[in-house]
Parts: C-alpha cells; structure tokens; sequence
C-alpha cells in the first residue's frame, strides 16, 4: 500500500468513506478529498489515529504495520506495561487467545477535539507478549472486581492482532459489523482455564529457550572432554563419556559458567574418576 487512499481504503475495511468521515468529526462528504493522494493535515491524521488506533507511521509513510500494538519480549516488560495502563484509569479488559498465546485488549470510552467540537470515539490499547505469574495475578484481582471477557480465535487471527493488522473497528465493529470481540465468554472458570493454558504455554517456551541457550555450553564441554581423553590418553567408553559430560553441564549451570568461563580442571578431576 505505496499511496495514502490504498492505506484509508484498508481502514475502512468495507465502510463507506463519507459516513465514517463524518464519525471522525470532519464536515458532510469533506472525507472524499481523502481519496487523493496527498496526504491530509495533521487535524485529520489525528482523529484517524485515535478512532482507529492506527499506526500514524504507517498511514502517513506505508511502512510498519497498520495498527498500534505494544509486543513485548518478555513477562517483566509485559507486566509492566499492563501495570502502567491499569493503576492510571478503568479500562475494560478483553483477553484475545488461541489457547496457547494471548494478546490483552484495555477499551474505554475517550474524546478528542476536532476544530470546535468534541468528538467521542473508543481508546484502545493492545498487549502482546508472554505472561507470567504476576501478569496472572493482576487479570485474576481484575476479574473478581470486573469480570474479563474472554475471546478465542484461531491462530492465524491471533497472529494478526499480534502482528498489527486488527483495528479497533474490527474488533468492536460497527452498526453493520458485530466485531471480533463480539464473541466473548464470561466465567471464573473459563477464565482460571485460558489463564493456565496460556502460562503452560509461555513456560514451556521459555524452558525450550532456555536449552536452546545452553547449547554452545554443551559443545564446549564436549570438546574439553575428547581433548583431555585425547591429550592424556585416557580411555573412556561411551557410558563414562556421557556421564562426565551430564556430569559437567549440570556442574556448570549450578556455577553459572558459560562456554567461554568452564573449568578444564574440574571436568579433568571428573574424567579421571569416571
């Protein structure tokens, strides 16, 4: 979407551009001119932005994707931005899975100025990332006070939201569109189920990760291992080898060493005793 109207028409998502224009706050059939190339003031690109949650580097540039989203790479700064939102004002709370991930949408009722006039539209943030314990711990304290809707999607919607490519019209739809959100749950239960799905799904990915970093410390006690069994002649079956390597991995990540920091004398002490 190289031109400013492709990038309105992907917004409107099948709406018609007076109407919704006239929404924004702008004059009767002023929302036409948006249909030329140049690319409107900055009154306008203002109200487009807090009606739709759009990215404005998107919709004055093309570059990025269309929608705001806060992605967050881990459970510390996901609960953080959770936080900083919640303990500020009373949001509405919508958790969006696919039974394994989950993207939290916070609405609420706003307003902006346009010329002379105010203008009510739905603020909305969206957080995707992983959670943990404490992000679990501050939706439960929520859903006692006010219950969280909960909304399954399938994967490749999911990845879309996260991604960026889901507005707030399509989640909250309009007078002819019900929305993506539309469809939600209410429950303790359902509630409690998606929540430790999700941590299930989060731990084990990090656990996965977690190995996948430790790999260049296991070839690195692999390779001091048939160094030494090579240098000093030390004979080893396969069954002592594999015990002096378990042995010395386990050793180190207690210590904390890494591929760079190990010990050649304390995998020595272990190969001569295997």
């Amino acid at each position: 979407m190289t031109k400013f109207p492709e990038r309105v028409e992907f917004i409107l998502a099948g709406r018609r551009i007076s109407p919704w224009g006239e929404s924004l706050g702008m004059p009767e059939g002023a929302a036409e001119s948006l249909k030329k190339d140049p690319i409107p003031g900055a009154e306008i690109l203002n109200a487009i932005w807090r009606s739709e949650n759009v990215n404005i580097t998107w919709l004055i540039t093309g570059k990025g994707s269309p929608y705001m989203v806060t992605k967050c790479d881990d459970e510390v700064m996901m609960f953080e931005e959770l936080k900083k939102l919640i303990d500020e004002d009373t949001w509405e709370i919508d958790l969006v899975h696919d039974n394994n991930q989950m993207a939290i949408v916070l609405s609420m009722n706003g307003s902006y100025q346009y010329k002379d006039k105010e203008v009510n539209h739905k603020q909305v943030e969206v957080i995707s990332g992983p959670i943990g314990e404490k992000i679990a711990k501050v939706l439960r304290e929520r859903s006692l006070i006010d219950e969280n809707r909960t909304v399954e999607v399938d994967e490749g919607t999911f990845i879309k939201l996260r991604d960026g490519y889901i507005g707030t019209y399509e989640l909250f739809g309009g007078t002819k569109n019900t929305g993506l959100l539309a469809d939600y749950e209410y429950g303790q239960d359902t509630f409690e189920e998606i929540i430790d799905k999700c941590l299930r799904y989060y731990a084990s990915l990090k656990a996965a990760s977690s190995e996948l970093v430790a790999l260049p410390l296991m070839r690195a006690i692999i390779e001091i291992v048939e160094s030494i069994a090579l240098d000093d002649s030390i004979k080893l079956t396969p069954k002592q080898k594999a015990k002096v390597i378990a042995t010395s991995y386990r050793h180190a990540q207690r210590v904390g060493a890494t591929a760079d920091t190990l010990d050649k004398n304390t995998i020595l002490s272990l190969v001569e005793v295997a």
